[in-house]
């Protein structure tokens, strides 16, 4: 199971965009990803920690938020 930490507005705007936009919380996290720091976006896209098209709970969606966690600040 994943925490949210470090980027709490992060998770929180994704969030809302999905709300505000009717997408799916997987879609919403990896578009509001890709408009706030699109070189992870990338590294991510189509890999097994992308979330696009899973909703919570799936694996891809620990290691989504596992990966940028990390990667975040680098």
């Amino acid at each position: 199971m994943f925490k949210l930490s470090l980027h709490h507005k992060f998770y929180s705007d994704a969030i809302t965009r999905a709300r505000v936009k009717k997408e799916r919380i997987g879609q919403a996290l990896f578009n509001h990803l890709y408009q706030v720091k699109p070189e992870l976006a990338e590294k991510v896209r189509g890999t097994d920690m992308d979330p696009f098209y899973v909703e919570y709970g799936h694996p891809n969606w620990d290691r989504f938020i596992v990966f940028i966690e990390k990667e975040w600040f680098l």
